[in-house]
């Protein structure tokens, strides 16, 4: 059963009011984001606040309102308190309020400011929410995830289909695996994600060059595997569901599939062998991986060393481990 979907259409139960998107530099959130806005079902209430790219990116649908602050510089303009300013008149229209790039607001106003607005944005019944991007090594990241702020969360991060193969294949975990997820998290702790971009490893750059440039009838961004971490507000450990899915764009929108739909792990030869009892020879190998049926059986005879049970066993090396009695020089 999907996780993302209903995510992205505001419809799990429990409800969710606190979504955040965070992402690295070799991912960008574009994809993931235009997919949320395009989910939002109108005429409900909703704005974007746009920090950092401009809103046209993410083509939102005709009833979300825009508010663009990706071309004001700190220090023009009206400063931080005229920013706040517009954000607090924003939130009381009500509704779903997505803010983009979040942790550039915290760079203008401060990190106080900027989580009392969160705060203050945070709605307070359904089927409204919040939507806050960043960088999964921003400061405010650590402040918007703990229950204090809201004991429900639903944390979804975008990965580049050939990061995910790259590490199932390092890691021998597939990507379908519950296991993924812990992976992926220990990855990005340690840059793992970053240092594969840098080193070639998927597409370069956070986005398509030139979105405009390609034909309408081709998706302009490349399909994505969405970690998915869903945080109910009771049930201790067993309320935290974690989940790895495929986002793929379609001429008509977007569609939400299994990871293994984008991620392809070839897991070598052994692999092969053990699943579909390919011979060395199928293979193209020098050498034989597989064991015949006559071989399993003579395999299963053999009596391994040491393998006894019961009092009076030879420990191995020729000495005898009986317990003595205590020394008193030791």
């Amino acid at each position: 059963m999907s996780l993302l979907d209903p995510i992205l259409s505001g419809t799990l139960l429990p409800h969710q009011p606190l979504v955040i998107i965070t992402h690295t530099t070799a991912t960008s959130p574009t994809l993931l984001l235009k997919a949320v806005l395009a989910r939002i079902p109108g005429p409900a209430p909703a704005t974007l606040v746009s920090f950092l790219r401009p809103p046209a990116r993410y083509r939102p649908p005709e009833h979300v309102e825009v508010l663009d602050l990706s071309g004001r510089v700190r220090g023009y303009g009206s400063g931080a308190a005229g920013v706040l300013e517009e954000l607090e008149d924003a939130g009381k229209k009500g509704g779903t309020v997505v803010l983009d790039a979040v942790d550039l607001l915290v760079e203008d106003v401060g990190l106080p400011a900027a989580m009392g607005l969160i705060k203050r944005l945070l709605p307070s019944k359904p089927p409204f929410r919040l939507v806050l991007t960043l960088t999964h090594g921003s400061p405010l990241l650590q402040h918007v995830v703990p229950p204090s702020l809201s004991a429900s969360l639903v944390l979804l991060t975008p990965h580049q289909p050939a990061h995910v193969a790259h590490l199932a294949r390092e890691y021998l975990v597939p990507p379908s695996d519950e296991r993924m997820s812990t992976t992926l998290d220990a990855a990005l702790l340690r840059g793992a994600t970053d240092a594969l971009a840098f080193q070639g490893v998927g597409d370069i750059g956070p986005e398509p060059a030139s979105v405009a440039s390609r034909p309408s009838r081709r998706p302009a961004f490349p399909p994505q595997a969405i970690q998915v971490l869903v945080r109910k507000p009771t049930g201790g450990a067993k309320a935290i569901q974690r989940g790895l899915e495929a986002l793929l764009p379609t001429p008509g929108g977007f569609e939400v599939g299994p990871v293994d739909s984008v991620v392809s792990v070839d897991f070598g030869a052994a692999a092969a062998v053990a699943a579909v009892g390919k011979t060395h020879g199928d293979l193209n190998l020098p050498f034989n991986l597989g064991l015949t049926q006559r071989q399993k059986k003579e395999r299963k005879g053999v009596a391994l060393p040491y393998a006894h049970e019961g009092e009076g066993a030879d420990l191995g090396m020729g000495m005898d481990w009986e317990e003595d009695e205590e020394d008193d020089e030791i």
